[in-house]
Order: structure tokens, then sequence, then C-alpha cells
């Protein structure tokens, strides 16, 4: 079986707001709707009996996918002529800080002024060791339990109870032994979503 986004009926897309002032929220698709904006984002999900079967029906999928202009470099981001990652957006800054200082006044105070260009260099979270993710619907209990790789268990049963629309007490989210994360196994994923909808769907696992 293959399920699209259109297949992910009453599934919420996930939303990480800050607090922060000056935060433009967004709404990342469990599965990509329409576009597809990074290297990697899932489109589609293949279920089989085993892994063998889901990729031999995996290389059966087709994409009719149109090449957009991409965004590669940060400080060419803000251009005008920039493409958007969200089409409704004026631009794609996501969010921005304000420093409540008189900076006019400091420079003008200071005795000695140093100029300096920083730029960091482009970073990517890359784990030790892989990602796995199992989901099952525990009848006994009536909650849907989720295995998953991560180091922040319950980061993910809030994200997937406002994805799924279950209350949080349905779920419970296994961390087992979890390796080096750098970042990338702090957040609610799109297979973690997408795999607990299927579980819940179809009545059996899902991996």
């Amino acid at each position: 079986m293959v399920f699209t986004a259109a297949d992910l009926i009453g599934v919420k897309g996930i939303i990480a707001n800050s607090g922060l002032s000056g935060f433009r929220s967004s709404i990342q698709p469990v599965l990509a709707v329409d576009k597809v904006r990074h290297v990697g984002e899932p489109i589609a999900a293949c279920l089989a009996r085993t892994r063998a079967e889901a990729e031999d029906l995996a290389e059966l999928v087709a994409l009719d996918l149109e090449e957009l202009p991409a965004v590669s470099d940060m400080t060419r981001a803000c251009d005008p002529e920039a493409p958007r990652l969200h089409d409704l957006w004026p631009d794609n800054v996501f969010l921005t800080t304000h420093v409540d200082t008189n900076f006019d006044k400091a420079i003008a105070d200071a005795h000695v002024m140093v100029k300096r260009t920083l730029r960091t260099a482009r970073q990517s979270m890359a784990p030790i060791e892989n990602r796995g993710v199992v989901a099952y619907w525990d009848n006994q209990a009536e909650q849907l339990v989720v295995y998953t790789s991560t180091q922040m268990p319950h980061i993910v049963r809030n994200g997937l109870s406002e994805c799924l629309g279950l209350p949080q007490g349905m779920i419970r989210v296994v961390a087992p032994d979890v390796g080096g994360g750098f970042g990338y196994k702090g957040i609610l994923l799109a297979e973690e979503v997408c795999l607990a909808y299927l579980a819940l769907k179809l009545t059996r696992p899902a991996a």
C-alpha cells in the first residue's frame, strides 16, 4: 500500500511555535503537499509485510515534479528576488530579534571601535546511529504505543497528540537506549506522525 498526504485524513501538520517575539509560524506537512521544500522531505509512505517488499513498492512510485528555484545561500535568502520557501510569506525570515540598546550613543561614547564581519558555516544535524520508529495500538491499555529513537519522548508525545487529535494519556512513547543525536533526536519528525497514524488506521504495527 502507498499512502500520500491525501490519505492522512484528519492529521494536522507539525507546528513548533516559539514564545520569542518576532517569530513567524509555519506548518510542516507530515507528507509533502504541492511543494517539496528540502532534500529528504517525505512524500509518500510505502507499507508492506516485509522491508524488501516495501522497497520494491517504493521503486514503483513515480513523481511528477517541476524543478523550482532553490534557496541555497543564507546571505542571499533575504534578497527581494529570492524564491520564497513559504509562498504566503513576504520574505524568508522566520525570526527577528531585537536588542534594546542605543547603538548610536554607544558608538559616539566609545573610545575604540572595532569592526568585524562574522559568518557561520552551514550546519547539518548528523546523528551517529540510524533512527527507528515502531508504532502499534495496545487494545488492552487503549493506548497508542510508539517506540522511537528519540532523546525527548515527552516532546514526541505532545506533538503526536496535537497532530493526531488524541489525548496525551492515550499515547505512550518509549525511548530505548539512544546514542548521540546532535539535535536531530530532540524534535518531532514526520515519520513518527505518519507511522503512528498508519498503526491506528490499519490496527496493526507499523515500522
